[in-house]
């Protein structure tokens, strides 16, 4: 089976950024934006900027809701309001996917942490994208959506995550949930 140019791009640029210019120089493509808009409306890349890609994490979970959970993923990815990601979310980011924690196999809580005047907008927003931000599912994806005044943030990979010491925090406060998992911090 033959490499395709996806393959290229992810052996070259793992989940940094990379831009068009990038991609004409490494795969010799001469219509390098076409093919990026290509795997963008594939959904294997990621506009991230004005000509900057980044190839998303793939979600390792179970099963067949993964596209699920990733249509959810990108509208919150997408959403105009401010936001980070938060509890066992910013958990798996920071160890880059090695530490996952999930209610059972089909259900997918993404925790976001957001500004409490944008509470009612985010509620609004996840509703029109038929996405559940109540805590009741048994199957699929609800978001967590955690108050606050100021949201503390970094970006990993493009995405915004509440800062490395309030993950640890997290992490040394709930050692039931999530054991090991400082030894697993890969940023």
């Amino acid at each position: 089976m033959g490499m395709t140019y996806f393959d290229v791009l992810k052996m070259e640029f793992g989940r940094r950024k990379f831009s068009v210019s990038d991609v004409a120089r490494i795969t010799g493509n001469d219509r390098p934006r076409k093919l990026l808009s290509e795997l963008k409306m594939s959904g294997k890349i990621r506009r991230v900027g004005r000509g900057i890609y980044l190839i998303p994490r793939p979600i390792k979970k179970f099963g067949s809701r993964s596209a699920e959970w990733e249509r959810v993923r990108d509208a919150i990815f997408k959403a105009p309001f401010e936001k980070a990601w938060a509890g066992s979310t910013a958990v798996e980011i920071w160890t880059d996917g090695a530490y996952v924690t999930m209610p059972n196999s089909y259900l997918l809580v993404y925790d976001l942490l957001v500004r409490n005047a944008d509470i009612g907008k985010w509620k609004e927003y996840l509703k029109k994208h038929s996405i559940s931000y109540v805590g009741n599912k048994r199957v699929g994806c609800y978001v967590s959506l955690e108050g606050t005044d100021e949201i503390r943030s970094v970006m990993i990979n493009g995405e915004p995550v509440i800062l490395k010491d309030d993950v640890v925090k997290l992490i040394r406060e709930h050692p039931g949930v999530y054991a090991e998992a400082e030894d697993l911090i890969a940023y």
